[in-house]
């Protein structure tokens, strides 16, 4: 009883606040009886009470009552004040100022609320940032606090990588609603970048289709439609989010076309929309309904088809409200196409009012491609109507945007979306912005095509790779071979070298592609992971095979990056422990081609790998003049010889002469030296003259590398 008396006494009706908030949800009865109830108990702090009280009162919309409440909580909250109340009091308080056009007011409430998240918490509280900061978004001042703010968030380097990817889209609206597409650019490029560390195959390319944009913005329509083109959703596992993404892509996609004239292919795309809606959930559905309708409608004034469009644009008008907070820019939108459709029409009066009230709508969502078209569908209707003054006045308006962001906005921007006559008539008039508007296409172009090129294309072909890579090891694609290593002088085997092959389709790929396929992915570490687990399984097979020495071991390869990794270390560590195989079984080859950067990190990982019970070869030795170096810097227990030194034996004073020297290290450190690429008898007798001290012999001589099953049926000529 006591027990259940203590906990009772820590509920706090707050918490179930913050979760139907959170969720998106109104209090039901229950919930609101229940809350009652608490109230009349008193248990809450005055903070606390006039925050709930208020928050009564804001879900019955009595916005004042609701106001005065979460004035008296914000101004009682003290330390022990739930994190909830201390933030969201002062929210609330932003997003009415904001009703009232109180904007001042408003952002310092935003930021107070803000300031009230502790950075310890940043990682659990990102969607509360952007909620906290969402209601600014109307102002470019507010804008400018948001951004600061969550820069200032990043910069604490106590986020995740999904925190920053989260944060980092936020940052990138901003810079679009600024119209600060170089920052936007930038903020892609790093969610692309973090989507990479994390395998966010989803959020990459969903900043992929936001490079789209911001290429329509400037005007690159066909940059744009090359990029969504480039995009492969496909590689998104989960369901949901590859049709999400599909779709985000498709609509963006069917815009660009439409606008430079691809109609069929424009109506294809908005076709597929309708196969991907049947598996969205409805609220998200009626938004995606009615932006596709609109886009339709779009298609159809521009071919002059009005009937057709009016049909679509009514269609759409059913959701408009619910949609909008979905999409921005969306009312803009719809108004923008309802001009057009009425200029068709001949009622030219009425589209003026259309597309005023679109640019109404801009002023709060401003985009660029959308406020040049609602200018030129005024330029049109004034001209129908033969007001010249206002004519003027929209190509002034024109001009002034261009010359204001002559850097974001091509020549050719104006000719997809313009009117012919008037365009040239601008150009006319302004022929040092023809020249500007000349450059900006080529930089813009320019650098749109390097983003393809060497960002956008890289990043999806390397998923692809990844991808590709996952369903080999998914389909036991991958496999071991194995070659001997042989005593020469008693014929017995100390050894095998773990190899690792490829086969696809029947036919088998080398390990050169199949490593310059991981390494650009950076897989290599789950390949070796693999790799040390099948030798593992593969081990007790072995230990049935004749002419076995008594401590024989099982090599792979493993490079230096790998090594300097501390959680790949770990992971082997962990396999080999769990494995409950002898010390010294399992032989790690350091290959040197790509070199770590921290030696004394690798040098005391190789320490902990000897420790834990691996043995450490280097392989290829002698190759470049960096692993000379090695012999001082790291524990090893076996040097191979690369094929190199066998082929030049007789004619070669230098590798001699550095073959004797290895046969004193030998001997002086008791490690064992490998002879690669050994291949006939007279290589081996010539070995056999060198030393019987641990020289031993890997090579076609006894046996190509073979899969574990034959490993049996090779007979070693004694």
């Amino acid at each position: 009883m006591c027990y259940f008396n203590q906990n009772a006494k820590k509920y706090n009706v707050v918490d179930d606040i913050e979760k139907n908030y959170t969720n998106n949800k109104n209090l039901d009865e229950k919930l609101n009886n229940k809350i009652k109830m608490e109230l009349e108990k008193d248990a809450l702090d005055n903070s606390e009470k006039y925050f709930v009280l208020g928050y009564l009162q804001k879900e019955e919309n009595q916005d004042k009552k609701a106001k005065a409440y979460f004035e008296l909580s914000k101004n009682s909250i003290n330390n022990n004040t739930h994190e909830f109340v201390k933030i969201y009091s002062n929210k609330f308080l932003a997003d009415y100022m904001i009703k009232k056009n109180d904007f001042k007011k408003a952002v310092e409430y935003a930021v107070e609320a803000f300031n009230n998240i502790n950075p310890v918490d940043y990682n659990e509280s990102y969607k509360i940032i952007w909620d906290v900061f969402e209601a600014l978004d109307e102002e470019e001042k507010g804008r400018d606090i948001a951004i600061e703010s969550i820069k200032k968030v990043i910069h604490t380097r106590l986020l995740s990588v999904d925190t920053q990817i989260y944060l980092y889209r936020y940052l990138h609206n901003l810079y679009m609603l600024n119209r600060d597409y170089t920052e936007g650019i930038k903020m892609s490029l790093k969610i692309i970048k973090l989507s990479e560390k994390t395998n966010n195959t989803y959020y990459m390319f969903k900043s992929v289709v936001d490079l789209s944009y911001i290429a329509r913005e400037l005007g690159g329509y066909d940059t744009a439609i090359d990029i969504l083109n480039s995009i492969e959703s496909d590689l998104i596992n989960d369901k949901d989010l590859r049709i999400d993404l599909e779709v985000y892509r498709l609509l963006n996609l069917a815009q660009c076309e439409n606008i430079t004239m691809k109609y069929d292919s424009a109506q294809k795309h908005l076709n597929e929309i309708s196969e991907y809606q049947k598996f969205i959930n409805t609220s998200k559905n009626k938004s995606i309904e009615c932006l596709k309708n609109i886009t339709i409608a779009d298609l159809y004034s521009i071919q002059g088809k009005s009937q057709l469009a009016q049909k679509h644009i009514d269609i759409a008008n059913k959701t408009l409200d619910q949609a909008s907070d979905t999409y921005y820019g969306l009312k803009a939108y719809y108004y923008i196409v309802l001009g057009q459709i009425e200029l068709a029409n001949g009622k030219n009066k009425k589209s003026i009012d259309y597309l005023n009230e679109s640019k109404k709508y801009l002023e709060t969502n401003p985009d660029t491609e959308m406020y040049t078209r609602a200018s030129y569908g005024l330029v049109k209707a004034y001209k129908e109507i033969g007001d010249t003054e206002n004519v003027e006045k929209q190509l002034v308006n024109l001009l002034e945007i261009q010359e204001e962001k002559n850097e974001l906005i091509s020549q050719k921007y104006y000719k997809y979306v313009g009117y012919k006559e008037d365009y040239e008539q601008v150009q006319k008039d302004k022929k040092i912005i023809k020249i500007v508007s000349f450059l900006a296409c080529i930089m813009i172009s320019c650098m749109m095509y390097l983003l393809l090129k060497l960002i956008v294309i890289p990043n999806i072909s390397k998923e692809k790779i990844k991808r590709k890579i996952k369903l080999y090891f998914k389909g036991n694609n991958y496999k071991l071979n194995y070659q001997h290593i042989v005593n020469p002088n008693t014929n017995s085997i100390v050894g095998f070298e773990a190899l690792i092959r490829l086969n696809v389709d029947g036919k088998l790929i080398m390990p050169n592609i199949i490593i310059n396929e991981l390494e650009q992915c950076n897989m290599m570490g789950d390949l070796s992971i693999w790799i040390l687990n099948k030798i593992i399984k593969d081990y007790s097979h072995m230990k049935t095979i004749d002419y076995l020495e008594k401590d024989f071991y099982v090599s792979m390869n493993i490079s230096l990056k790998e090594i300097e990794d501390e959680v790949i270390c770990e992971k082997f560590k962990k396999i080999l422990k769990e494995s409950n195989i002898d010390k010294n079984i399992i032989c790690l080859e350091i290959t040197e081609n790509v070199c770590g950067e921290d030696y004394k990190k690798v040098a005391k990982n190789i320490r902990e790998l000897v420790d834990s019970g691996f043995k450490i070869a280097i392989d290829d030795f002698g190759v470049d003049y960096s692993n000379l170096s090695f012999l001082e810097k790291f524990d090893f227990n076996v040097i191979k010889l690369d094929k190199y030194f066998i082929d030049n034996i007789e004619n070669s004073i230098i590798v001699q002469r550095l073959i004797d020297a290895i046969y004193h290290l030998s001997i002086k450190r008791n490690i064992d030296v490998v002879m690669e690429g050994v291949e006939d008898l007279d290589q081996v007798e010539l070995i056999k003259k060198i030393s019987d001290h641990k020289f031993y012999i890997q090579g076609y001589y006894y046996s190509k590398p073979v899969e574990i099953d034959k490993l049996k049926e090779i007979k070693l000529t004694h």
